[in-house]
């Protein structure tokens, strides 16, 4: 989530939680909450049906596209159902509203599911992140060109799931008012429509909103154009979004080329609600209705480019030259299959294959394919440059994603990563400094620390080294040793002279102290990976500075709290509340954040044992809360799993030889977090990140970044098979128990390893890993 938002979504969910659950579906979480104070591991009864891993299975049948799609309040996971391939440029999804709009924040991804109507369809959009931006170049399917049918509640339709049909690469929706089937497929920067009109006594036409917004009403669009050029029979046009993130950099404009299979028979464009003479028509709040006569079938192929009309037109040629609908699924379906496969699980429980399955899908949702077939690519200078070599993306949610989307991408997919690597440089190249929230062609700003740091560091440890590790280990130090470029508007760390110089970042200087200095030393510890992967004299300093986490830690509060630069601890700390000194969180979230570190934790809590007994009392006070509270309509005080501080706590316990208290709390957070239905994500999914976590921690392999070693934990499936490159890594268990986390032994290869630690460097080469439950 942007914590920017946050008090202004604290200060409104509360009111429109009222106003959904009262006014539209209410979302039953009767079966999630079943288990809140349970913590034995007990996630659901079996299923029957599910034989295993089976090889010729279609794994895509196991995707449920509409889990995250509802939620409320903090756990709205703001996914999107519509049609999409692995991290694509053009999302063609619905966005959908209640009778009088659309709730900014329950709409980032323009979809929600207890919505009353679909509004229309667009083009790109940004999945499962907590800001109200995209959603442009809006088509609707109508059945007349009256005036008013430019209006969003004139056009909409009635929204019923029982007429929706999704999976990965495919979305339908009948629409009952007007008799039309739609259908949308996709292939990377183009898509599909099929329009069914069933009735033969009205028109076949669309509407082509180009102001339209994910969130109604709440994103800005500017400097649209709209073309209807009827002797090509050809629609295009762009428009510039301005919404939360794109505003901040001055806006990002998407192009759009569209060629029907129906004849333009007739059209109107409206420019302020009035129309207009010609076929084009520039300025602000521009919609077309454009008709094909009576046909039947309307098919739409539609490019996307952020380069040019040109750019969208040869996406469109190169990826769609043809109306053949089933064979554009079918590619797009073939690609999920094929990157779904990299892992496959056996276990007789359906639901939680769903769950997996799903969360595999949705790793793939963000980042965004950003250069065109031709390999160009509009940059974070506003020019337009050559991918040459490498995939160019954007849209990293890094803040949150270092924590276990990265580490799992560099383990299971390395070139995702190497690519996303060399991103990430060439807007450092660009714009001067790496970035922390990169969407579209610039910087928002969003959160704190270097985390590309982290991203860069663990993906070398992880064996991704195919790309300028210099230059990585260059753009690093910019941001690590000096404070930002006055004429830059990003980059750098705030307060940075402060932090070197009193080994902390002073409370009375800068907001979020606590936050900043906890993420500066993890940045520290990364750029000391790097210093010593590359030979270079800094891994001292580097790896001195990493530790700059324990000036904080108040010796008999034992909790992390701010400092001012003269030295004295601030005097009003409410470690349950969200203060000036941490940022999206309290300090019994940030009590434990040091996961590069957990030998550092113990020295500061004075031993294992207190260590372990302050970590149990956040567990407990965790359990407590949820059971007394199990809604979502406030953040959570204690452990919070839809919030990134928090998730990799659980993971301590075994790195300091406790797996058994892991285990047991993975099982409760999966039991209360992830379930198979629209509010089955415990918040935005943040770029994958929560999803990477439930696939890690669901498999019982679990990663902290830039630590080269995997824990080993306790599958919740009786068996998994992974493809690492060339190699297979099975995870197989003994007296296996959906019930039990407590693990006896762990075997690789043949051999006991007693501290359930296997190096990535063993690891990776595959075998068997052999976990024996407890009887």
């Amino acid at each position: 989530m942007n914590s920017k938002l946050f008090m202004y979504c604290l200060s409104m969910i509360f009111l429109f939680s009222i106003y959904y659950c009262s006014g539209g579906r209410e979302i039953d979480n009767s079966d999630a909450m079943s288990n809140d104070a349970n913590i034995s591991g007990d996630v659901g009864q079996d299923a029957p049906g599910d034989s295993g891993v089976i090889e010729d299975e279609r794994l895509t049948e196991n995707v449920n596209v509409f889990i995250g799609t509802g939620g409320v309040g903090f756990g709205v996971g703001a996914m999107l159902p519509g049609a999409t391939a692995p991290f694509s440029m053009i999302r063609l999804s619905p966005d959908t509203a209640m009778a009088n709009g659309a709730v900014a924040f329950y709409h980032c991804a323009g979809y929600y599911y207890e919505d009353e109507y679909i509004v229309g369809f667009s083009h790109n959009h940004l999945p499962g992140v907590g800001v109200e931006d995209e959603g442009n170049i809006l088509f609707m399917p109508v059945t007349d060109l009256s005036d008013d049918m430019i209006y969003w509640t004139k056009y909409r339709s009635p929204l019923s799931h029982d007429l929706e049909k999704a999976s990965p690469g495919y979305y339908s929706v009948y629409l009952p008012d007007k008799k039309v089937m739609t259908e949308f497929t996709v292939r990377l920067r183009s898509g599909m429509h099929r329009y069914t009109f069933e009735d033969h006594n009205s028109i076949s036409a669309i509407v082509v909103n180009m102001d339209a917004a994910a969130a109604l009403g709440y994103t800005n669009v500017l400097d649209e154009k709209l073309v209807v050029d009827s002797e090509k029979n050809a629609i295009y046009g762009y428009a510039k979004t301005v919404g939360d993130f794109a505003n901040r950099y001055g806006g990002l404009k998407i192009y759009f080329y569209a060629v029907p299979d129906k004849q333009i028979e007739n059209y109107k464009i409206y420019n302020q609600s009035k129309p207009v003479e010609g076929n084009s028509s520039e300025g602000d709040n521009i919609v077309g209705l454009i008709s094909f006569g009576k046909a039947d079938v309307v098919n739409i192929r539609v490019g996307i480019s952020y380069v040019d009309i040109d750019g969208a037109k040869r996406n469109l040629e190169e990826e769609m030259p043809d109306y053949d609908f089933e064979k554009y699924r079918s590619t797009t379906e073939k690609e999920w299959e094929s990157l779904l496969s990299t892992i496959r699980i056996k276990t007789n429980n359906k639901r939680d294959k769903r769950i997996f399955y799903t969360a595999m899908y949705h790793l793939f949702q963000l980042p965004t394919t950003f250069m065109d077939v031709d390999r160009r690519y509009r940059g974070f200078d506003d020019q337009i440059h050559t991918a040459d070599g490498f995939v160019y993306y954007t849209d990293f949610s890094l803040w949150d994603t270092y924590r276990t989307f990265h580490p799992l991408v560099s383990l299971l997919f390395p070139s995702f990563q190497r690519d996303f690597n060399i991103s990430l440089l060439e807007m450092y190249e660009q714009g001067g400094y790496l970035p922390r929230w990169p969407m579209g062609i610039g910087e928002s700003g969003s959160m704190v620390g270097e985390s590309a740091d982290i991203v860069f560091a663990d993906s070398v440890m992880r064996g991704v080294t195919d790309w300028d590790i210099e230059k990585g280990y260059e753009a690093m130090l910019k941001s690590a040793d000096k404070p930002r470029d006055p004429n830059s508007y990003y980059g750098g760390r705030d307060a940075i002279e402060d932090y070197i110089n009193l080994g902390y970042v002073p409370a009375d200087k800068s907001s979020g102290s606590v936050s900043k200095t906890q993420e500066y030393t993890y940045d520290d510890y990364a750029i000391a990976y790097i210093a010593k992967y590359l030979n270079k004299p800094d891994y001292d300093r580097f790896r001195n500075r990493s530790t700059f986490y324990k000036n904080l830690f108040h010796p008999e509060k034992k909790f992390f709290i701010g400092k001012n630069s003269d030295g004295s601890w601030i005097d009003d700390l409410v470690e349950t509340a969200w203060s000036d000194y941490y940022v999206e969180g309290d300090a019994w979230q940030y009590r434990f954040f040091v996961p590069y570190d957990s030998e550092g934790l113990v020295d500061l809590f004075g031993g294992r044992d207190n260590l372990f007994g302050a970590l149990d009392e956040l567990f407990l006070k965790s359990v407590e809360e949820v059971k007394n509270e199990p809604t979502t309509l406030i953040p959570r005080k204690y452990y919070w799993q839809s919030n990134e501080p928090c998730i990799l706590i659980p993971f301590i316990y075994c790195d300091l030889g406790n797996c058994d208290s892991t285990n047991k709390y993975l099982r409760w957070i999966i039991s209360v977090s992830y379930r198979d239905s629209p509010d089955g994500l415990p918040g935005n999914d943040d770029g994958g990140t929560m999803s990477a976590w439930y696939i890690m921690s669901s498999m019982g392999l679990l990663m902290l970044p830039v630590k080269d070693y995997y824990l080993i934990g306790a599958p919740l499936f009786e068996e998994v098979d992974i493809k690492l490159k060339d190699k297979i890594l099975k995870i197989r268990t003994k007296n296996f128990s959906r019930d039990n986390y407590q693990v006896k032994s762990v075997y690789f290869n043949g051999k006991e390893i007693p501290d359930f630690k296997i190096p990535h460097s063993s690891l990776i080469e595959g075998g068997e890993i052999v976990v024996e439950y407890k009887k």
